[in-house]
């Protein structure tokens, strides 16, 4: 038989056989403001529904695993709910640039749609340069904190310096330059006084 029947064959088999995968679409994302790129230091919110896709027959979600949500905003502000039809649950401990969604908040029979409401408020991060940042990560991960299905799903955007925010230490040269004019008067002085006594 052909090589490339044979692969064309085993790729269909292989698509048949392995269980549907489980997802974390992210939906419904509305930020404000929404550009591609931002000064850093700029306030930046963001809301959106991540929907979760049930690994299998019997539970939305694996008990003993977590949704991770990330962000590189600084100062972060989160409000994580987790929502199984008319049932809501605000989730505990939602701060700082990680949450950990606890899976059995989302661990429900297969027929409850199971969704995580999120809201996210921040600055964009400092930075030297133009550069990718994360406003939303979502990833979900064992008990082990492996990623169960490859890498997180992101949004992101580009930050780029502002002249607003400069780190501490470039402000205290200028201090330096205005008092130099009064240590080259005094080592004048000191100069003069040493030759006039050289000469007595």
């Amino acid at each position: 038989m052909n090589p490339l029947r044979i692969l064309l064959l085993l790729g269909f088999l292989a698509l048949i056989l392995l269980p549907v995968s489980a997802g974390h679409p992210i939906e419904n994302v509305t930020i404000v403001p929404d550009k591609e790129s931002y000064s850093a230091g700029t306030p930046l919110s963001l809301t959106t529904t991540v929907r979760i896709i049930p690994p299998g027959p019997t539970t939305t979600f694996v008990e003993w695993d977590e949704l991770v949500l990330g962000t590189e905003l600084e100062n972060p502000h989160w409000d994580v709910v987790a929502i199984a039809g008319q049932q809501r649950v605000e989730v505990p401990h939602a701060e700082g640039q990680v949450v950990r969604v606890p899976g059995y908040l989302l661990s429900y029979s297969v027929d409850r749609q199971v969704s995580v409401s999120i809201s996210l408020e921040g600055t964009v991060p400092y930075t030297t340069e133009p550069r990718p940042f994360v406003v939303l990560s979502v990833d979900e991960q064992n008990d082990r904190g492996v990623s169960v299905y490859g890498p997180a799903d992101t949004i992101s955007r580009i930050a780029f310096p502002s002249a607003q925010k400069q780190p501490v230490s470039t402000l205290q040269p200028s201090a330096n330059v205005a008092l130099s004019p009064l240590f080259i008067l005094v080592a004048l002085a000191g100069g003069l006084v040493i030759l006039w006594w050289n000469k007595r």
